[in-house]
């Protein structure tokens, strides 16, 4: 199976992509699951294709056409709420059970 692939993504790649990438992280070592995960701006997306893409509510438009692989968060800094939309959306992908 190839590697799961999960971009971080906010205006600049700065601030709010790196702490939704270290939130992300985070969770997913908690939860034994395997993940390579960048932080990007959002001009840089294009670049590779991403199995899931977090981001903020400013930039969920612009981000990806199949929005069932976005995880919308609202607050970058509330870790369970990132750990919930989260989880829900590598669920639904089959990505964790």
């Amino acid at each position: 199976m190839s590697v799961l692939k999960i971009a971080a993504v906010c205006g600049a790649g700065v601030v709010s992509s790196e702490m939704l990438k270290i939130h992300t992280e985070k969770i997913l070592s908690e939860e034994n699951i395997e993940a390579e995960v960048v932080s990007k701006a959002i001009v840089e997306l294009e670049e590779e294709s991403h199995n899931i893409i977090i981001t903020t509510s400013k930039f969920v438009k612009g981000v990806e056409k199949d929005e069932s692989k976005i995880v919308e968060i609202e607050d970058v800094i509330d870790r369970e709420v990132v750990r919930e939309k989260l989880l829900k959306v590598l669920k639904e992908k089959g990505y964790y059970n």
